[in-house]
Parts: C-alpha cells; sequence; structure tokens
C-alpha cells in the first residue's frame, strides 16, 4: 500500500522525505542522497516505460494514474511515494483511491516563502511565478522527457485542500515552519502517525540521529560536495528558514495575500 509524502513544490518534501529515508531505510549510517531512491516521485518514468504508456500524453497519463499504483503495489510492500499532484479527479479518474493508498502526509508552507524558493528554482521572475502558483491548470514539465508533464500543481491553495477535503484517506497535515522551530516534536509526530498505520516504529534516538543526519545545514553542504539531482538552476537547499519574504514586494505581498488569505490565516501565517 501507498503512503504519500505530498506538498505543493518548494515547500520541505524533500527534507521530510531525506527524514524518512534516513529513519526508516538508513540503518544508522550517514545520510546520502541515494537514500531518496526508497522513496520515488509519482509518476516515476520507469514505471511509466514499463506500462508502455505515452508520457508525452497527458489524458494517457491521467487515465493510467491508479494503473500505475496498482503495478507499484505488485510488491505487496509498503511504499511511500512523493508527489506535488494535487488530489484530484480529472474526466473520472481519480488521483487515487483506497485500494492502493493507505494514508498521506501532506507538508505545508508560506506562500510568500513558496514564492521566493520556487522563483528561484525555476529560474523564473516573481510575478510569473505567483501566476503560477494562483493558476489551477499548472502542470510541472520534467525537461529529462520530451513533453512529459508529470503532476498537476493546481494552485497552492487548490493544492492543499484537495488533499483535506477528500474523504479516501487520512492526511496528517505537517507545517514546514515547525519543523524549523521544533524538529523533534514535528519528526516525532510524523513517526508517530505512522506507527499506528503501519510496522514503523517510534523509536526517539532514532528520531534524533535522523534529524541531526538530515538538518539543512547537512543537506546543503553535502549538495555542494556531491550535486544534486533534483535541483535546477540553482542550489536545491538554497536557504531552508522561514520568513525570508520579509523584503517582498508589498504588492506581491498584497496580490499573494488576496488570492489565499483565508488559507494563510487558518494555517496561522496571518
Amino acid at each position: 500500500m501507498i503512503i504519500w509524502l505530498a506538498s505543493y513544490p518548494k515547500s520541505g518534501n524533500t527534507w521530510v522525505r531525506s527524514f524518512l529515508c534516513h529513519y526508516i531505510y538508513g540503518n544508522n549510517d550517514n545520510f546520502d542522497f541515494k537514500m531518496l531512491d526508497n522513496i520515488k516521485k509519482f509518476p516515476d518514468i520507469g514505471v511509466i516505460k514499463n506500462l508502455k504508456i505515452n508520457y508525452e500524453d497527458t489524458n494517457e497519463l491521467i487515465q493510467n494514474w491508479t494503473v500505475m499504483q496498482d503495478f507499484i503495489n505488485l510488491n505487496n510492500k509498503l511504499n511511500f511515494l512523493k508527489t506535488h499532484n494535487a488530489f484530484c479527479t480529472i474526466n473520472g479518474n481519480s488521483f487515487t483511491n483506497s485500494a492502493n493508498t493507505l494514508a498521506a502526509i501532506y507538508v505545508v508552507r508560506d506562500p510568500r516563502d513558496v514564492l521566493i524558493s520556487f522563483s528561484n528554482h525555476f529560474n523564473s521572475d516573481l510575478h510569473k511565478t505567483l501566476e503560477i502558483m494562483k493558476s489551477d491548470e499548472y502542470w510541472e514539465t520534467e525537461d529529462k522527457f520530451k513533453n512529459f508533464r508529470s503532476a498537476l500543481f493546481g494552485s497552492w491553495k487548490t493544492n492543499y485542500k484537495s488533499w483535506f477535503s477528500q474523504s479516501t484517506l487520512e492526511t496528517l497535515l505537517i507545517r514546514y515552519e515547525d519543523l524549523i522551530s521544533n524538529p523533534f516534536e514535528s519528526f516525532s509526530k510524523i513517526i508517530k502517525f505512522l506507527e499506528k498505520k503501519t510496522k514503523i516504529i517510534y523509536d526517539k534516538n532514532s528520531i534524533k540521529l535522523s534529524i541531526d543526519q538530515t538538518k539543512f545545514e547537512n543537506l546543503s553542504k553535502l549538495e555542494k560536495k556531491n550535486g544534486f539531482n533534483e535541483a535546477t538552476n540553482d542550489l536545491f537547499f538554497r536557504k531552508g528558514f522561514s520568513k525570508q519574504w520579509i523584503n517582498l514586494d508589498k504588492k506581491l505581498i498584497s496580490d499573494l495575500e488576496e488570492n489565499f488569505g483565508d488559507l494563510m490565516e487558518d494555517l496561522n501565517y496571518k
């Protein structure tokens, strides 16, 4: 069965993924980016090619969302999958279903900081990036594979609401800012959630070790030393702190709050 690690882009998904890979699969070794192979991105190009799905055809990809998950679950194991896709239904095709999915962990981040990080990641103008964040129709495009539009983000607001308005599966909410301010409590919350759903066992010392191994400073040093294949324009692990938005143009902040203000207030970002 699948447990999703979901988020809007540049919200801390890779940090949580790193922690989980070390905690579950690391065997107390030093963290290495190769550990991330244990939690693959969905949809995975290897699975797509194995099933002979035409990844250049977005409609065919949508029609095979759950077919790909059926295939992944043939291993009869617990499968963690990373996604930025909204939990949506298109032409009767749901992103996932209860037959394939056990639960989800959703990481959310202040959209003002997402704007800055997202813009830097894709080397995009802040205003253009904000239009993407407001759009319900934006697809992530994989440059490595021609015309492969892998994930339908939806807007920052739609992405979040899609995972918490559905009744198919239980979804744990984790705020990026809480991971920074109180990492032990936040990562413990994740492991306790998984302990209820799986055979994963809560262990205080292992949590502390995995937090230390995957703290932002270590991930940044590792990227500078060895590179990171998910980086695009600049360093993937660039700054990692909250409230980078303080010096943002006031018009951009106003636009963000006009579009996302109600949800920002619910999440204590206002």
